[in-house]
């Protein structure tokens, strides 16, 4: 990456688009002999030919429907959606390493070492207790360093799948269980009754102390 474009400090796609055409179809060359014309295939569907011409032609598949296409990028975006996952962290380390690599991002040697044996754990290993929450927090302050066209992708992104994607229905679920008023009135009652005999007893500061206690008490 760095040979082909030397500019380039991560593999980020809103600088990747902003690469010269020739550039761009090197890089992509390279991104295909590690992985398969299917996996980044979907993101076609949102940054197409007229949006991003050099992407499109490397990675788009006439035969695969723009439906599928969607389908695909909505099935990974629900198992994202919640960011403590392992798979939603994974990604994020990816981001922050290329961060940290950078030195974008700067951190304390004890939790450099730390970070670092991140791919090598598993995610229920107990380190992971540590390294996991700093991977997240970072990625977050990555997030404010980013730039206005990392930014502006990002949007583009949300704009154009959601436009895309079918909405979907949900409901509350109201009970026709009827509220018990007899057992509320009498609990309002008692309460009410505490309070007045407490402040007949005494209008100090200790006997109104008392009688929010003595109803804490009572309610538990």
């Amino acid at each position: 990456m760095h040979e082909i474009a030397p500019s380039l400090v991560a593999p980020k796609f809103s600088e990747i688009l902003k690469l010269e055409s020739n550039i761009q179809n090197n890089f992509y060359e390279v991104v295909l002999q590690f992985t398969e014309k299917e996996t980044l295939s979907p993101l076609t569907a949102v940054f197409d030919y007229a949006m991003a011409p050099e992407f499109s032609m490397n990675f788009n598949i006439p035969d695969c429907s723009v439906e599928s296409r969607v389908k695909k990028l909505n099935n990974i975006l629900k198992k994202t959606s919640f960011h403590q996952t392992d798979l939603s962290t994974d990604i994020r380390f990816i981001a922050v390493y290329f961060a940290v690599s950078s030195k974008k991002i700067s951190m304390t040697t004890e939790i450099a070492d730390l970070f670092l044996e991140y791919p090598k754990l598993d995610h229920l290993d107990e380190k992971m207790r540590i390294v996991r929450p700093t991977v997240r927090s970072m990625e977050i302050s990555l997030i404010n360093i980013e730039g206005e066209e990392a930014a502006k992708l990002l949007n583009t992104f949300w704009k154009r799948i959601s436009k895309m994607s079918d909405c979907e229905l949900m409901y509350i679920d109201f009970t026709d269980e009827e509220p018990d008023t007899k057992f509320y009135m009498k609990n309002v009652k008692r309460i009410l009754e505490y309070y007045s005999d407490t402040f007949t007893a005494g209008d100090n500061t200790n006997a109104y102390k008392c009688s929010i206690y003595g109803v804490l008490l009572n309610e538990m």
